[in-house]
């Protein structure tokens, strides 16, 4: 049953992609927000606590509600998985925005990386040169919890690596991945 809510999921997301932003990402901005106002006090005792209020709790409550609906009908309980990773779903997102700058930048088209970046920080970035650019997507994605400590990589190859397979993906049809959404 699970695979059958992958692949509704894989299909209406390909007809309906999610406004990732105003449907997930403010929701969870607010959500942490109150959180960290009303736990954050700088002690490791108060960040379990407030962890446990803003992730422990809500899976509890969302595993409840699953196997209510699930006793009461097994269509709903695929209802709700299937609405619970569509809205993870858009979470893929974020390697689209961070490869539509590099691909702005490598084709020399500052104005469009420059909207690209604005669009995928909701905020504008009309003055920045393209070495700033790529400096605040690099940034971008480490904030979003890619940690270039831990892969085998630094942020700069990374890129480099994009330049390279993005080269090879417009001189062959079959290594693609510039036109692949």
């Amino acid at each position: 049953m699970n695979l059958l809510a992958l692949i509704a999921v894989f299909f209406i997301e390909q007809y309906q992609p999610l406004a990732y932003r105003r449907v997930v990402g403010e929701p969870l901005q607010h959500w942490a927000d109150f959180i960290a106002q009303r736990f954050n006090a700088g002690q490791r005792s108060h960040g379990i606590a407030a962890w446990l209020v803003a992730v422990l709790l809500p899976v509890l409550a969302l595993g409840l509600v699953y196997f209510v609906l699930a006793k009461v009908n097994v269509l709903l309980g695929f209802l709700l998985t299937v609405c619970v990773l569509y809205l993870g779903m858009g979470f893929r997102q974020f390697s689209h925005h961070f490869s539509e700058i590099q691909l702005a930048l490598r084709l020399g088209d500052i104005e469009r990386a420059r909207q690209a970046l604005a669009d995928w920080q909701g905020r504008t970035r009309e003055l920045l040169s393209a070495e700033e650019v790529a400096a605040e997507a690099i940034e971008t994605a480490k904030k979003l919890g890619i940690d270039f400590e831990k892969v085998e990589f630094t942020p700069e190859e990374y890129l480099e690596g994009m330049n390279i397979e993005l080269e090879h993906g417009t001189v062959d049809p079959n290594t693609n991945v510039t036109s692949d959404d």
